[in-house]
């Protein structure tokens, strides 16, 4: 990347003051030239600093114009985002309140279900690379690992059970219609994970890690997937009432006008 580089000149000024008899009139001119430097040696400086300003403002400029759009180890955005947001919208524009709402929590659901699946291989094939690398750690990370997935595994069969009965219980739109939208989802997903993926780092003491993590990620796994497994009922009831809601402020109102 090419960078600007500020060249300050300085310019001498040189004050010539003609001979004087008299003491006192040599002792004032000596006065007003040291003040006449004063001054223009401030204007100087006033002027170097905006030159300064001026220059790193325009240094910030080029680096701007040169830095690439594009952050490095991304893609640019799928073009099939815009498609899933269309879909979304014909699919929700119409529908009720009640409606709405049990469409996007199949949708959630189905996000939350697929993105534990994608932490799901990136642990296995951690597993993997550690075993292979680290054969004293091998057994210990495997037998981990399973009682890992059982525990997932078994919640993942529940809650994508969940989210296939939401699909065919509704009413409002072909079953095929929602589940073409959870594969576009899906789609841009897999794109997005696909230019995110790294190489697992395998040193003893990585994989040791990875070992000591498994309750917390195993934990944290299964709790998305319990969130999955709420119901339209449950989670409406776990909405605020809009009536209590306007009562409380209704009521905070008056007092808030005698403060």
């Amino acid at each position: 990347m090419s960078r600007l580089f500020l060249m300050m000149f300085a310019s001498t000024i040189l004050f010539n003051t003609a001979p004087v008899f008299a003491q006192e009139a040599a002792d004032a001119e000596s006065a007003a030239a040291s003040e006449e430097m004063a001054d223009d040696n401030e204007v100087a400086a006033e002027d170097a600093e905006q030159s300064e300003e001026k220059s790193r403002e325009e240094q910030i400029e080029d680096a701007q114009a040169e830095v690439e759009t594009k952050t490095p180890g991304l893609r640019e955005p799928s073009p099939k985002l815009k498609e899933l947001n269309d879909s979304l919208r014909e699919m929700t524009i119409n529908l009720d309140t009640n409606n709405r709402r049990h469409f996007f929590m199949i949708y959630n659901n189905h996000n939350m279900i697929s993105t534990v699946k994608h932490v799901r291989d990136q642990v296995s094939n951690a597993i993997d690379a550690c075993s292979e690398n680290n054969p004293d750690m091998e057994q210990a990370l495997r037998d981990r690992f399973e009682l890992w997935t059982t525990a997932v595994n078994d919640k993942m069969t529940d809650a994508e059970a969940q989210r296939d009965n939401m699909i065919i219980a509704q009413d409002y739109t072909k079953p095929s219609e929602i589940r073409s939208i959870l594969r576009q989802s899906d789609e841009i997903r897999d794109e997005t994970n696909d230019a995110m993926e790294g190489v697992p780092v395998t040193t003893p003491e990585a994989c040791e890690y990875l070992l000591n993590k498994m309750d917390e990620t195993q934990a944290n796994m299964v709790g998305i997937l319990n969130a999955a497994l709420i119901t339209l009922p449950q989670a409406i009831q776990n909405l605020p009432d809009p009536e209590e809601e306007a009562a409380a402020e209704d009521a905070a109102e008056p007092a808030e006008s005698e403060e």
